[in-house]
């Protein structure tokens, strides 16, 4: 494994992705799959703490609801973030199995924009792009996409994990 933290890795692996502050504003899908793979790709780095050999790692083909369960019984990250990987993972399977899904149409945003508004002090974004679902999505993915690298940050300190 390489010697930069977690967040440097997560910087230079995950978030290059993202153009800006918010995942890019494109199509319902793109930004609900985008979105998806962030996630996955971040608990990816996450599960990776935790393996001596992180080839032994890429050989193993686990669900992003398996994923889920692994990180939640490590309790690495809070319930709040369990529930928005939860809740990505279902509004990306609706995409995935309807043609004619839409954020606007087809999407409840409730739990994830409270769980989202609740981890920030900046609520005026949320305000901002609140009558536009997709950009609102986008939003609070971004914004706990940042959350969890801060509480792996924490559990790592917490559990004197380099």
């Amino acid at each position: 494994m390489d010697n930069l933290s977690f967040s440097e890795r997560i910087k230079q692996k995950v978030f290059k992705h993202i153009n800006g502050s918010v995942i890019v504003f494109q199509n319902d899908l793109v930004v609900v799959l985008e979105s998806h793979l962030l996630f996955e790709a971040l608990m990816d780095e996450i599960l990776k703490l935790f393996v001596l050999d992180e080839d032994f790692y890429k050989d193993i083909q686990l669900r992003f609801f398996e994923k889920i369960r692994i990180i939640q019984k490590r309790k690495i990250l809070d319930d709040d973030l369990i529930t928005v990987l939860s809740e990505v993972n279902r509004i990306r399977n609706i995409f995935a199995h309807n043609l004619d899904a839409s954020i606007d149409q087809h999407i409840d945003l409730t739990k994830l924009v409270s769980i989202s508004r609740s981890k920030t002090n900046k609520i005026e974004v949320f305000d901002r792009v609140a009558k536009d679902k997709k950009a609102l999505f986008a939003t609070c993915s971004t914004y706990c996409l940042g959350q969890m690298t801060t509480q792996v940050e924490d559990f790592l300190k917490r559990n004197n994990i380099n």
